[in-house]
Order: C-alpha cells, then sequence, then structure tokens
C-alpha cells in the first residue's frame, strides 16, 4: 500500500474445450447423438475467453489537524470498488423437433446453411446472430438426422461489472482491547450497467418467434448495508 493505495489488476487469456457435460441441465447439457460423441466436443460452456479484473483499496487517512471532530469523522474510511469485464459465454443454436428420433429434441442443433455467416456486424437485442444461417431438420419417420451446426458454436455479449463498498471502523477499545464496529456500504452494480445474457431457450431454438433475440439481462443494481461487531 502507497499513501493509502492498493490496486490489484488481472487479465486471463483461456481456452477451455470439452465434450458434452452429461450433468448440466441447461440447454447446452445432453448429447445430440450418443452414438457419435464426438461430435459434442467444442467450447465449455464456462469458456471464458478474455477476463479482467482489478480492485481498489483507498484509505482515508489524510486529516491530521488538531480538531480531533474533523479527524473522527474524515479519517478511517476505506473505498473499494472491483471492476469486472469479461468476453461473453458460448451457446448452442437448437433444432426444436427431434430430427434424429432420439427422445431429445432440447440436444438437437440446428442447420447450417451453407454459404452464410451465423455472424452479424451489427449486433443487437432483436438480433444478435445471422437467423439466416440456420434451418430446421424436419421429423421424418424412420430417418434418423443430427444437426451440422457444432455445439456452443456462438458466443453472447460481453459482461461489465462495478462493484464499490464504503466502510468505516469504529474502535471500542476502551471497552475491550480489539473490539470494534464496522459500518459498511455496499452495491453491486453500482452504476447500473446493462449486461446482456446471451441468447437462451426460444432465443436459441430454431421456429421459436423470438429466435435470435436477447430476452434477459445480468442483475441491475443491489444495494445492501451492514453492521458488525468484532471482538
Amino acid at each position: 500500500m502507497t499513501r493509502g493505495v492498493m490496486l490489484y489488476g488481472f487479465y486471463t487469456f483461456s481456452h477451455t474445450f470439452d465434450s458434452v457435460q452429461l450433468d448440466n441441465t441447461t440447454t447446452q447439457g445432453g448429447a445430440e447423438d450418443m452414438t457419435n460423441l464426438r461430435l459434442e466436443r467444442g467450447p465449455a460452456d464456462f469458456d471464458i475467453r478474455h477476463q479482467f479484473v482489478t480492485a481498489l483499496v483507498w484509505q482515508l487517512n489524510y486529516y491530521s489537524g488538531e480538531s480531533s471532530l474533523k479527524r473522527a469523522f474524515l479519517n478511517g474510511w476505506a473505498v473499494s470498488p472491483i471492476i469486472k469485464i469479461h468476453s461473453g459465454l458460448p451457446f448452442t443454436v437448437l433444432n426444436g423437433k427431434d430430427a434424429n428420433l432420439s427422445g431429445n429434441s432440447s440436444a438437437e442443433r440446428a442447420q447450417l446453411v451453407p454459404g452464410v455467416d451465423p455472424v452479424l456486424g451489427n449486433r443487437n437485442v432483436q438480433e444478435w446472430f445471422n437467423t439466416a444461417a440456420f434451418s430446421q431438420n424436419q421429423i421424418v419417420t424412420g430417418t434418423a438426422v443430427n444437426g451440422n451446426s457444432s455445439r456452443n458454436m456462438l458466443r453472447g455479449p460481453t459482461f461489465r461489472d462495478v462493484d464499490l463498498s464504503i466502510s468505516r471502523d469504529f474502535s471500542l477499545s476502551h471497552f475491550r482491547e480489539g473490539m470494534r464496529i464496522q459500518l459498511r456500504a455496499d452495491a453491486y452494480n453500482v452504476f447500473n450497467i446493462v449486461s446482456l445474457n446471451s441468447p437462451s431457450g426460444n432465443g436459441a431454438t430454431v421456429g421459436s418467434s423470438t429466435f435470435g433475440q436477447i430476452t434477459s439481462a445480468s442483475a441491475m443494481r443491489q444495494l445492501q448495508l451492514g453492521l458488525r461487531f468484532t471482538f
């Protein structure tokens, strides 16, 4: 710590591959074809390519005047923001019908349209990816058809968040040594930044009315006050 300020910063680049997560209950879980699990290899559900986190601790102990009242009021505070930014999580585009006759349409992937790029240059919540790049395999009695789009082939939006904590310790050593009370206020997503989730459910299913759309986001600002007694 220098002049009451301490700064931490971390950047992580990673790429995690795995096969199907059979214990997963999300739309990414379950195998499309249990007889050919090689089709399931792809980015893990938790694969975050870029992640940046920085944390600051700022202790406000700068008043050195003679006023004990000002010293008690102005000193002893700690301001601690945490900034988190990471790239979007992967998601799978689903077929919406049991075209491979497995009895589990929730794990079947859509068909890629040849020559059409699924990634859009100008993405928005109404069309996060190029829906024209995917088609739906229909159910044909006696003929099993797997979708040829890969698992977790697309990425959701970037996540951004700033949390803030303001705290103050009050010594009660005149009652007992080591005794103190900490008053703190915590704000999660203090700037109320909208971090959209990936398209999921109907938003990632061919043929649905919301196909390609984002319909949810991470939690907005949350505030809490706390009082901790240490002895």
